[in-house]
């Protein structure tokens, strides 16, 4: 193993690290339950998700290593059966969780492996090196690697297209550009973001250069039906991995619909997830990105271009269609990486070139960029390591809240998970009966199943959800029953608890008037060392600016009320 290669394996490893540390952190990241749910639905035998909005194949991965995990717990006699696997699961959700979140720990390895062949075939052995860093302590790959979702791995299927491509583009033809069609197929399949790619792969086959004795009747031709044939390539590779939005067509075109009207409702600022990139590569990262996409303009190549044509048309794609969250950014950010250790690469080797003083200067600039990414990152690990606002808020509950209480909680994917009481999963199984589908028939497999746990968890709760507009539709049933934010109803069905958060503080100001002034605030879980500075209310409850290391630990604000007691 050369020189080189070796600092690549150490800095993957680093990498892998930093992926791994803190992914206990419980099982609160929203958009998990999503995942783990459907992909476990796949066990009763219907591989239709009954969900599109987002395409299969990640949760066809995510049911594979749920499927090595329950070969592995049969082996060793820890179940027995699929029945066994569920109550195992109730009981140890996270160790589930686990499955899908270490298959994004493992991509987003294979990731830094890919940056950094990529940057050593665009600017050479160091350059990849540098890619390879830089993403290896990149804040949002390290932190967004911790979650079960699609990102991370749609990342690594994007960026491994655009490699491919640029491979294509830079040797001036070749069979790159069907593996490229190939790779955005696949990342198709992940998440239907990806289809963008075929701009750049489009570009780059009718930037082609053509011999001269060929025609140009005869190169248009070829322009034209391979073009043709990389879109044929798309979309059959995308249906063969997520069959099933074409075979349920009219669940597709539902759910995708809502999608698309949601993301549309959003009216972000141009600069709106410019900011997610500065402060998630880190801002001199950024800086050193920005001067890579100027370099590659200005060689003025279409191997080049097409990189930068994707950079482009993705973020727009993001900004004029795309929701605001941190994580959208996450495809472009290996690309963005890569350009940016070409463009450190090259500013360390033009300060070297000018005598010792200059050389100590590269030095500490390589030194003082890989430190300006590590340290968020590094931090970010420490607060995900450390136990949760809403778990010490269930812990604090379960200490002094009697068996059977009745708890009212006014967002359940932000707050604590509390067992609920077997006589409430009974009525919520009777509630359940006129359900059908097979949606239906799964939740009523896992009511049953938490009606059977032996040994119960003790103690459990009666619980509420309040809701601007309760429903008793049934696929809301796992989170019911829902009542409205009214304290008279609080008072009529007897509650002894209330758990809010902030977010719901603020989007319910008249009702927590009246709850601050006639309830006693009996605990808080602040993640916040000061609370002089905001609280963060994206769904990790985590800012990726300097307001990061101002938390002690992750979660949301959490406050715990009960009736004032009569003097």
């Amino acid at each position: 193993m050369t020189r080189h290669k070796a600092i690549a394996a150490a800095l993957v490893a680093g990498g892998i690290f930093l992926r791994i540390w803190g992914i206990r952190f419980g099982p609160y990241y929203p958009d998990e339950p999503l995942v783990i749910h459907h992909a476990m639905g796949f066990g009763t035998g219907d591989l239709n998700p009954h969900m599109f909005f987002f395409p299969s194949l990640f949760l066809y991965m995510v049911f594979g290593v749920i499927g090595g995990l329950y070969g592995a717990l049969s082996v060793l006699g820890r179940i027995s059966g699929p029945e066994g696997f569920l109550n195992f699961y109730l009981l140890e959700p996270e160790r589930v969780f686990l499955c899908a979140r270490l298959l994004s720990v493992f991509f987003g390895g294979l990731t830094l492996v890919l940056v950094y062949r990529f940057g050593k075939a665009m600017g050479g052995s160091r350059a990849g090196l540098w890619s390879c860093a830089l993403l290896s302590a990149g804040l949002l790959h390290v932190r967004d690697s911790h979650f079960g979702v699609t990102d991370v791995t749609l990342a690594f299927f994007m960026t491994w297209s655009l490699y491919c491509l640029w491979r294509f583009a830079d040797r001036n033809g070749g069979r790159d550009w069907l593996w490229a069609a190939v790779l955005a197929g696949v990342a198709a399949a992940i998440k239907y973001n990806a289809f963008i790619i075929f701009v750049p792969i489009a570009a780059a086959l009718w930037l082609e250069r053509w011999p001269r004795e060929v025609s140009f009747a005869v190169s248009v031709r070829s322009r034209i039906v391979r073009t043709g044939v990389t879109a044929l390539v798309m979309c059959g590779v995308f249906f063969v991995l997520s069959p099933f939005v074409f075979i349920d067509h009219a669940g597709f075109v539902r759910d995708v619909g809502v999608i698309l009207k949601q993301n549309l409702s959003y009216h972000l600022p141009a600069w709106h997830h410019a900011r997610h990139l500065f402060w998630g590569m880190g801002p001199l990262v950024f800086v050193f990105a920005i001067l890579g996409v100027i370099l590659c303009i200005r060689r003025f190549r279409p191997a080049e271009g097409v990189l930068v044509m994707y950079l482009v048309i993705y973020y727009l794609m993001i900004q004029r269609a795309g929701q605001p969250f941190q994580r959208y950014v996450i495809g472009m950010i290996p690309l963005m990486t890569v350009m940016a250790g070409i463009a450190l690469d090259a500013s360390m080797s033009a300060l070297a070139g000018r005598g010792t003083g200059a050389r100590r200067a590269a030095v500490l600039l390589g030194v003082l960029v890989i430190g300006s990414c590590a340290t968020p990152a590094v931090y970010s690990d420490i607060l995900m390591s450390r136990k949760d606002t809403r778990a010490l808020c269930g812990e604090w509950i379960m200490t002094h809240a009697p068996d059977g209480s009745v708890v009212a909680m006014d967002d359940p994917m932000h707050l604590p998970q509390l067992p609920v009481t077997r006589s409430q999963i009974q009525a919520k199984i009777q509630s359940f009966q006129s359900t059908s589908g097979a949606l239906g028939n799964q939740k009523n497999i896992k009511l049953q199943a938490l009606g059977n746990l032996n040994p119960y968890p003790y103690p459990s709760y009666e619980l509420y959800y309040l809701h601007p507009t309760p429903s008793a539709d049934p696929k809301f049933v796992m989170y019911s029953p829902q009542i409205p934010f009214d304290s008279k109803e609080l008072e009529r069905i007897g509650v002894e608890f209330l758990v809010a958060s902030e977010a719901s503080l603020r989007a319910n100001p008249s009702f927590y008037a009246q709850v601050i002034r006639n309830w006693e605030q009996v605990a808080v879980f602040d993640p916040r060392r000061s609370a002089d500075h905001p609280i963060a209310l994206n769904l990790t409850y985590m800012p990726i600016d300097p307001r990061l290391f101002n938390y002690k630990r992750t979660g949301p604000l959490i406050y715990v009320y009960s009736p004032r007691k009569p003097k």
